[in-house]
């Protein structure tokens, strides 16, 4: 088994060859992203974090909604905010998912005080889950203190409400002026970009375990805004055209494979792109056992 990995290895070294020293060093870069991820059970990963986005994304969802309504922001900003994000990052179902959710956010003002407190526990344990799966991911062995990690968990729900608000603000402000019609689209586009972008930096810096250099948190936060508005498009795509046959069999339940479907790849993306940070950062303090030999 080891001579073939060697002659594989020899064989991609000679094609690897043939390109300019730059592209080689980004095929060497791509390569230790994939074969991180295959050692580090990345896929397994997948499967743990997408089930627990499932079973704590919706109650996340209303403790930061509810939460905000406490806050000096205005309402008409805060619905139009959690109605861009179901938009926006649950492509095709979001628009049946904000529905539900309004239904669920107004049955939220009956809640008994534990039952508030659920949520709120709900929320801490979904972000606990995400550093959970990024330090496997990036071989962080030694966990921070609990109440250090809270007050870090607190800070990037703070800082990502915020960064939402701001954008959905602007957006309103951008969109009332009338000689920026003809630009619309592409401050839209630009907006996207930049809120995606922060979101995915906060994720990277404040989640997992240890943080990495803020270039790298950077190029990697940039790098899982620009795949996964490519996944959002090829996904769009391929819901448009080739999933009626799952409509005619589902109906109206239709909604649930394409949820599933979505967040399976929206959490391949976030494990994904975190080998960014680990050939850039994490990899120096971790060497696998067959390559020390």
């Amino acid at each position: 088994m080891t001579i073939h990995k060697t002659k594989v290895g020899r064989m991609l070294n000679s094609i690897k060859l043939i390109f300019p020293l730059p592209v080689q060093k980004s095929i060497d870069f791509a390569a230790k992203m994939i074969v991180n991820f295959y050692r580090s059970e990345g896929f397994m990963a997948v499967n743990s974090l997408s089930f627990s986005f499932l079973l704590s994304f919706i109650p996340f969802a209303l403790a930061i909604a509810s939460i905000s309504y406490w806050l000096p922001i205005s309402t008409k900003i805060i619905n139009s905010s959690v109605n861009y994000v179901f938009i926006h990052f649950l492509p095709q179902t979001g628009g049946v998912l904000y529905k539900q959710f309004k239904v669920f956010l107004h049955h939220t003002t009956h809640l008994p005080s534990f039952g508030f407190i659920f949520l709120i526990i709900t929320a801490y344990n979904l972000i606990m889950s995400v550093e959970t799966h990024l330090n496997k991911m990036l071989h962080i062995l030694r966990p921070r203190k609990f109440i250090f990690s809270l007050a870090l968990y607190t800070l990037f729900i703070i800082l990502g409400a915020l960064i939402v608000y701001a954008e959905v603000y602007l957006r309103i402000f951008l969109l009332s002026v009338s000689y920026l019609t003809n630009f619309e689209q592409y401050v839209i586009i630009g907006l996207n970009f930049i809120l995606s972008s922060a979101l995915f930096c906060c994720i990277y810096y404040f989640v997992p375990g240890q943080h990495a250099r803020y270039s790298s948190v950077l190029i990697t936060g940039m790098a899982a805004s620009i795949l996964f508005s490519l996944s959002k498009a090829a996904f769009v795509f391929y819901a448009t055209h080739f999933f009626q046959s799952y409509d005619l069999i589902y109906g109206s339940l239709v909604i649930i494979p394409l949820f599933l479907l979505w967040l399976y790849i929206a959490v391949l993306n976030l494990l994904f792109c975190a080998q960014i940070m680990y050939v850039r950062d994490f990899q120096k303090f971790y060497l696998p056992q067959n390559q020390s030999e």
